[in-house]
């Protein structure tokens, strides 16, 4: 699963660009201007709050100790985890009385940068406890099979994945003016993360491939877990992307916060499914692969 954190990271640092590269048309937007989208925006970064440090690992605990896989890991690591999931609530409704009171939080960027910040401080109790990440168990037999992508994930899937990244390039270079500026900047990001989502899926098929007995079954539960968690992430993005779109072509640029928090509300709940989802299930007592 390190992976995964590590790609999380990757799309945190590439959002936070597209949070900053937007001209100066709405750099000083006064956010608390409305106070309708101020109040929802409160209420769903509060969700956030919760939802991914508060409801989710109690979530991933229930489902570790239904699981009985409760006495592979330390009583200290679940206290760990628990407590610094306990300090990221607070902090984060700190962070929540902060951006209600502050005035330098009064303009959008300020606020996107602490949305993304804060993400990422929910994420450090698994970085640091990555014991509790649910690994699949795969059957021996598994090892003698030929794994391709269509094993992994539906290949409609993959399908949606490809046209909405391709028809986002399309209709982006349709209206691109041919300036060298920050959203030319922005789409060089969008390319280079589909590519590295891409590259990472293909390594591990090839890792597969080459390996052979206990180290090809690790690898190929990495890849079950890995390839369906990538390809959402690239539906994820051109998504975020259509949807900046939209709110830039109607000047919404006030509900950026909103439609950010969302953004990563879904991302969280994305990981949270896939470090405790076993993608192998038994049928009539033998394994098979679950189609994503």
């Amino acid at each position: 699963m390190n992976k995964i954190i590590a790609t999380t990271v990757v799309l945190m640092a590439s959002w936070s660009t597209f949070g900053q590269g937007i001209e100066g048309q709405w750099d000083g937007i006064i956010f608390n201007e409305n106070i309708i989208v101020g109040i929802i925006f409160k209420l769903v970064f509060t969700v956030q709050i919760f939802g991914l440090s508060f409801f989710l690992p109690r979530f991933l605990m229930r489902k570790i100790i239904d699981g009985r896989e409760i006495s592979t890991i330390s009583k200290p690591i679940v206290s760990r985890y628990t407590i610094m999931n306990n300090v990221v609530v607070i902090t984060g409704l700190l962070v929540l009385a902060l951006l209600w009171l502050h005035p330098t939080f009064s303009s959008i960027i300020p606020i996107l940068i602490v949305i993304g910040v804060y993400f990422i401080l929910q994420l450090s109790p698994l970085a640091f406890n990555k014991q509790l990440m649910v690994q699949p168990k795969v059957p021996a037999h598994l090892a003698q099979d030929s794994f391709s992508l269509s094993e992994t994930i539906h290949p409609l899937v993959v399908g949606v994945a490809g046209f909405l990244f391709i028809s986002y390039l399309t209709v982006y270079f349709l209206t691109w003016d041919g300036s060298l500026n920050t959203q030319l900047l922005q789409m060089v990001i969008f390319i280079g993360t589909n590519i590295y989502l891409t590259l990472m899926i293909a390594i591990n098929i090839h890792k597969v491939k080459q390996s052979k007995d206990e180290e090809k079954l690790k690898q190929i539960g990495k890849l079950l877990k890995i390839t369906p968690f990538f390809v959402y992430i690239s539906i994820g993005i051109s998504l975020y992307y259509y949807g900046k779109m939209l709110l830039f072509g109607f000047e919404l640029y006030e509900y950026r916060p909103i439609m950010m928090s969302i953004a990563f509300l879904l991302l969280g709940l994305l990981i949270y499914s896939q470090i405790s989802f076993n993608p192998l299930q038994k049928k009539n007592g033998n394994f098979v692969k679950r189609r994503f």
